[in-house]
């Protein structure tokens, strides 16, 4: 007499029971919980790229507070009170040639009276007459330091250095400081200085550098037209010099109102930021604007999906293995591999 078992033979239909036992469950929880996690997960991307436009922004204005902090340490000096008084011009080109040395990155740099008549400039062209939006008649008017972005024209910028004649844009964008000059407690001048942003890399490469992120700076009102002046030089930046502003953006930026969230860039969903740019008579001049690397977006939603999947997973194999044990038992006792069942005896 021979004993011997059965081996198990499962079938099409029972594999195709569990795995559609198992694949259903987990496709569903795991699209629930995509979509379930799609809306915070974009709120939370809204509220990052907001935060580093504003802490951008911060970085933006670094180099100009500096150069104003040494102007208006400068200002104080007897020796600028004597040149201005006594309307030295040499004695200016002398002093801001000085200052230019430690400033380099300063674009304007000249010397006013209270007629606003320009007494000298680090070249020789003086005696013209100037108005840079409101912020020179306040300083001359009120005695007190101002700094603004304004849009200034291609001649004026020329007055200062001849290569700004072949420049691209017939008006550039330009963080501008003034500071009274006192003598006895009068004003009787101001030294203007300025940095220019248009097509000028350096500030969007230091943001990106410090936080990350890819910096675009518009001229011009939403309103209208609003073309990109200034971006990192970095090769994978994703704007370009002289790209419009995306429409999705400037909808909301005609209004007055911030912009933060999707935008198509190259057909590329990317998520970012905007604020209005507005010069010292608070004319709406421009847009900052700031966008995350794909790489930082990326994580975030594969993180998510992620943890998504493997919650999904879990609860889809619990109910697999729930569903599959009936079947499985059944499976065993008919073969006698099952505890409570005796071998098939063949005679």
């Amino acid at each position: 007499m021979i004993s011997h078992k059965l081996k198990i033979g499962v079938g099409f239909k029972t594999l195709l029971g569990l795995s559609v036992t198992f694949w259903v469950p987990f496709l569903v929880l795991a699209i629930t919980l995509y979509f379930f996690f799609q809306a915070p997960l974009q709120h939370a991307l809204n509220q990052r790229v907001h935060s580093e436009l504003l802490a951008s922004i911060q970085i933006m204005q670094e180099r100009p507070m500096r150069a104003q902090a040494a102007l208006i340490q400068l200002a104080s000096q007897q020796e600028v009170i004597d040149a201005m008084i006594q309307q030295d011009t040499t004695s200016f080109q002398r002093l801001f040639n000085q200052y230019s040395h430690r400033y380099s990155f300063t674009t304007l740099l000249l010397s006013v009276n209270t007629s606003r008549t320009v007494i000298a400039r680090r070249n020789n062209r003086s005696g013209d007459q100037i108005e840079i939006g409101e912020m020179l008649a306040r300083t001359l008017l009120l005695g007190e330091p101002q700094q603004n972005i304004e849009l200034l024209s291609r001649d004026f910028l020329s007055k200062e250095n001849e290569e700004f004649k072949s420049f691209f844009w017939d008006l550039a964008l330009v963080q501008v400081f003034t500071t009274p000059v006192l003598s006895k407690g009068k004003v009787i001048g101001a030294l203007v200085g300025g940095i220019i942003l248009s097509d000028d890399p350096w500030v969007s490469n230091a943001i990106h550098n410090r936080i990350g992120v890819e910096m675009a700076i518009f001229a011009g009102n939403p309103a209208e037209s609003s073309i990109l002046h200034s971006t990192s030089s970095l090769p994978r930046n994703i704007w370009k010099i002289r790209q419009s502003l995306p429409s999705e953006a400037s909808k909301s930026l005609e209004l007055g109102r911030t912009y933060t969230g999707l935008v198509n860039i190259e057909d590329k969903q990317v998520t970012t930021s905007y604020e209005l740019l507005k010069d010292s008579r608070q004319r709406i001049i421009g847009v900052i604007g700031v966008s995350s690397s794909d790489t930082n977006v990326s994580s975030i939603i594969q993180n998510n999906i992620f943890h998504s999947m493997l919650i999904a997973a879990s609860i889809g194999l619990f109910i697999a293995l729930l569903g599959g044990c009936p079947i499985m038992t059944n499976l065993l006792r008919k073969s006698g591999y099952w505890p409570d069942s005796h071998p098939i005896i063949v005679k």
